[in-house]
């Protein structure tokens, strides 16, 4: 009991020399901008930390004309409230993944169990064809409904097929948004022979052709965390407890597990195999989210069945963590591109933001 008082008190201090800014936007709010509440959903937090991405399924009313979902590209004040809402009415049965292409301007949307790739221009609402799967075609189709946006390039994980609809193995390609049809992906890695080399293979972080993460376990369900660089291969990061949460960024990846001795909340570089401890004690972390440029973590300490804190951890400070909300349910989390503002997102409660400030 001791060492758990410690720990928190050393986290309180922590956090006493950090100014943050917490801005809500509740429920009825979103409601009045037209969003349909009951199925919104938050995809991402661009770069500026003052925009965000979002869908939701319209009622059977918005249905019957052919809108089968709508896309909202939130901006925020710097204040952190509404400033302007552009809802983007779509002909897509379901939106698997969505996320910004590198210079922002437009979304790729996944859909038809990654067969179908649409890119929306979020200047004039113009929806495209990236790719599709109409048959007699070669083409590529998405495995894993992934879409990376790193270091000015946007990756994704699937495979090629020939006109005859005969699938090679799976890869990891670059997609360019300015090309169609099978031209558009560039295999930059073949995934089969790595995981190959895994068995018990549970999650995987390819999010980057620099580095990836793999999460195998036993049937003992000991599990172990592998990383892969582009120049020495596979090699063991950490085992002996059950990985209960992880996110990937790019080759960086951070993941909550639990040991014999308590939990730990780890930062891990695949590309070099750098390993920055961020949590270890005896609190339940889990749901862990890391910023796209790495610099950004957090995760939620479990209160109980429907009540969490949640903590961040930045390069700054040297990733020691800080309380930024209590005594919330289960949110969905997401952060900016560049680390500077964190979403928390429930279905009842609405969407919590905190600007992460500079220590005072």
């Amino acid at each position: 009991m001791l060492i758990r008082l410690v720990i928190l008190i050393t986290f309180l201090t922590v956090a006493a020399a950090w100014a943050d800014t917490t801005s809500k936007i509740p429920m009825a709010e979103l409601r009045s901008k037209g969003v349909d509440i009951r199925n919104f959903s938050v995809f991402h937090l661009a770069g500026d930390g003052r925009t965000i991405l979002g869908a939701d399924e319209p009622d059977f009313t918005v249905k019957r004309k052919g809108i089968l979902r709508r896309l909202f590209l939130i901006k925020l004040t710097p204040a952190m409230k509404i400033e302007s809402v552009k809802k983007y009415d779509l002909p897509i049965p379901k939106i698997e993944q969505a996320n910004f292409t590198p210079d922002l301007q437009s979304v790729l949307i996944s859909s038809k169990r990654g067969s179908d790739i649409h890119k929306l221009d979020l200047a004039d609402g113009k929806l495209s064809v990236l790719c599709s799967h109409p048959g007699g075609s070669p083409g590529f189709r998405i495995h894993s409904d992934i879409f990376s946006n790193y270091a000015g390039k946007i990756y994704t994980v699937g495979y090629f097929y020939d006109e005859q609809d005969v699938a090679g193995q799976e890869v990891m390609a670059e997609v360019n948004p300015g090309l169609t049809g099978k031209a558009a992906f560039t295999q930059v890695v073949e995934m089969a022979p790595i995981q190959k080399q895994l068995p018990g293979l549970r999650t995987e972080s390819m999010l980057s052709p620099q580095g990836m993460l793999f999460y195998t376990a036993d049937q003992a369900n000991n599990w172990t965390v592998w990383r892969w660089s582009n120049g020495k291969g596979l090699e063991k990061a950490d085992e002996g407890g059950v990985v209960i949460g992880s996110w990937g960024e790019g080759p960086m990846g951070v993941y909550c597990i639990h040991k014999p001795g308590g939990y730990e909340v780890n930062l891990l570089n695949a590309q070099n195999g750098a390993k920055t401890p961020i949590y270890s004690g005896s609190e339940v972390m889990v749901n862990p989210c890391l910023s796209n440029d790495g610099n950004t973590v957090v995760f939620s300490q479990q209160l109980g069945k429907d009540s969490a804190s949640y903590w961040v951890a930045q390069d700054t400070d040297g990733f020691k963590p800080r309380k930024i909300a209590e005594n919330l349910p289960a949110c969905t989390v997401r952060i900016s591109q560049d680390g500077s503002t964190v979403s928390l997102y429930h279905g009842l409660q609405g969407i919590t933001l905190i600007k992460l400030d500079q220590p005072k």
